[in-house]
């Protein structure tokens, strides 16, 4: 049985020069739930994400994890792990040297690379460049990696981006995997019918401010997210 947590953002607000880039977003997300954030592009995620996980400061509104405010907290203590839309290894390094490279940097015995790369089943890859892995690969160490940080809830950017179909279906695998973990996810990508499938809840944002809410199923009959986001004729 794992411990619930919740974690809470609280009317957050962001202007970055003279535009208003997140107005207002509130919303929630407890141990295990799978929660996704959509919209198109310019909306506010990515920078309602970098709230999230510490590296931009609200101008207005909280952060809480448990009830405890942590809006001022940096990231690494956040319990918070985010994994940007960008490939975050090192290339030219094998998977089993950035794993070491995390370790040191959080602080951790390099014995827990062992134990993460077996509980994530990617053991057989540690030894291989990153390089020479495949997109959906390097997306499932990356999550790993974040393992090793213990997280509360899991903060994905993007994670289906330029990788094959194959490959994000094992990914959703994955990701089901670790909610099962009792990890909360917090995800956004524009392959919104994968994400449609993987989340439990949805929320619409546009011009940052989240105007549709609900579960997979509401969303695709709101009218609003037709009108923001879908179009007329998209079908699951």
């Amino acid at each position: 049985m794992h411990s619930i947590h919740i974690f809470e953002v609280c009317g957050i607000e962001k202007k970055l020069g003279k535009r208003n880039i997140i107005n207002g977003i509130s919303f929630s997300c407890r141990s295990g739930e799978r929660v996704a954030i959509i919209g198109p592009n310019g909306a506010g995620k990515t920078t309602t994400f970098l709230i999230i996980a510490g590296f931009y400061k609200p101008d207005k509104g909280k952060i809480f994890l448990d009830g405890q405010d942590i809006t001022d907290y940096p990231p690494y203590k956040r319990q918070i792990a985010y994994l940007p839309q960008e490939c975050s290894l090192f290339e030219d390094m094998t998977l089993y040297e950035n794993f070491e490279v995390a370790c040191e940097l959080a602080g951790v015995s390099k014995t827990v690379i062992e134990r993460v790369s077996e509980e994530f089943g990617i053991k057989n890859l540690l030894n291989q460049k990153v390089e020479s892995l495949s997109g959906g690969e390097k997306r499932k160490a990356e999550i790993s990696r974040l393992s090793i940080l213990s997280p509360k809830f899991l903060v994905l950017d993007e994670p289906f981006a330029g990788i094959d179909p194959k490959s994000v279906a094992s990914l959703i695998d994955f990701i089901l995997s670790i909610s099962e973990k009792g990890i909360g996810i917090i995800i956004s990508d524009h392959n919104v019918r994968d994400v449609l499938r993987l989340c439990t809840t949805i929320h619409l944002i546009y011009d940052g401010k989240i105007v549709e809410s609900g579960t997979p199923q509401d969303i695709i009959k709101s009218i609003k997210a037709k009108q923001f986001f879908f179009g007329d004729t998209f079908e699951l």
